[in-house]
């Protein structure tokens, strides 16, 4: 498999407060890696990182063969690495469609190329029939794919969601992981912050942990689930209450 991310010694200090200390990865083209960890631990500052939301104190991440260490935001979006929020930032007085082809003017300034492409990406997330409603009326799931959708229409090689199950019953969780392996059937990576290990544990191919600022985990669920390290770090207890 092709590499499409590499996270090399990766570090971010906001004062005396290391949030990220040294963390490397790489990311293979059509993975769904999990990224789990306390609060507090470096996850969003992680992704922040990695789509130019904030600068690195030091390292470098590489993407597609490029080093993006220092782009902007919306430079790298444009090579394709896009993300959503842990709060959902959409503009409640437009329509689900027109939010959505906000994502698309990254790529094309012509109107209907954008409705064409936003339309599709409502498809792939289930909201196309609810494409002129205002957004304010979209309850909080729909809210989050609609975010989704949004992102897609950036046309992503990867896609990082950061909590987009926060909030969710079990219900509404069962329609979102559908919606994001349905995105990986499409070809496209993605990582994904969860503070659901079940849910966690079942989408991902591998799963990344991070406590204080570290890289401690990175492997098969079934294999991170029981390191003692994780354990200890994620929940503070034993191996069995990962079934609690």
């Amino acid at each position: 498999m092709t590499t499409i991310l590499e996270v090399k010694e990766l570090n971010k200090a906001f004062g005396g407060l290391q949030a990220v200390r040294n963390v490397s990865f790489a990311v293979e083209e059509g993975d769904i890696v999990g990224l789990i960890g306390p609060n507090g631990a470096g996850k969003t500052t992680l992704f922040n990182l990695i789509s130019g939301v904030e600068q690195q104190t030091s390292g470098q991440v590489r993407f597609c063969d490029h080093d993006v260490s220092g782009w902007r935001p919306h430079r790298i979006a444009a090579l394709g690495i896009c993300r959503t929020f842990q709060t959902v930032r959409l503009f409640p007085g437009m329509t689900v469609l027109a939010n959505a082809m906000v994502g698309a003017f990254l790529h094309t300034s012509v109107p209907a190329e954008a409705e064409a492409r936003a339309e599709e990406a409502l498809k792939l997330v289930e909201l196309y029939p609810d494409r002129h409603r205002p957004t304010r009326s979209l309850t909080l799931v729909d809210r989050k794919r609609l975010e989704m959708a949004r992102a897609l229409c950036t046309n992503p090689k990867l896609l990082l969601l950061d909590e987009v199950m926060a909030g969710l019953n079990p219900q509404e969780i069962t329609v979102a992981l559908d919606v994001i392996r349905r995105l990986s059937e499409t070809g496209l990576t993605l990582i994904v912050v969860e503070h659901l290990l079940k849910v966690i544990m079942q989408l991902s191919h591998r799963v990344l942990v991070m406590d204080y600022g570290l890289l401690i985990a990175d492997g098969p669920p079934e294999v991170v689930r029981r390191d003692p390290k994780v354990i200890k770090a994620y929940i503070g207890g034993t191996e069995e209450s990962y079934n609690a």
